[in-house]
């Protein structure tokens, strides 16, 4: 998906933040809280025109952390 972005749709790779297991930033991981850190980062300074993308590639699941939680995920696409 990156590579599309950057190659096919000209997005400036410092534009572009992914989230995902094999990150070496623990910041970076798919947490609940770095999930919902990274929606504010996209939206953050947004302004009429701009173009967002949200991708996510995945599947919701249950973690036990002292109680069953339950993590829901909305995919929103602004153009």
């Amino acid at each position: 998906m990156c590579y599309a972005l950057t190659h096919k749709y000209n997005f400036p790779l410092e534009s572009i933040r992914v989230i995902n297991e094999d990150q070496a930033d623990p910041r970076l991981r798919p947490t609940r809280d770095n999930i919902i850190a990274g929606l504010h980062w996209l939206m953050r300074g947004v302004r009429a025109g701009d173009v967002l993308f949200f991708h996510y590639s995945g599947h919701g699941s249950q973690v036990h952390e002292n109680a069953l939680c339950e993590l829901s995920v909305f995919c929103f696409f602004f153009f």
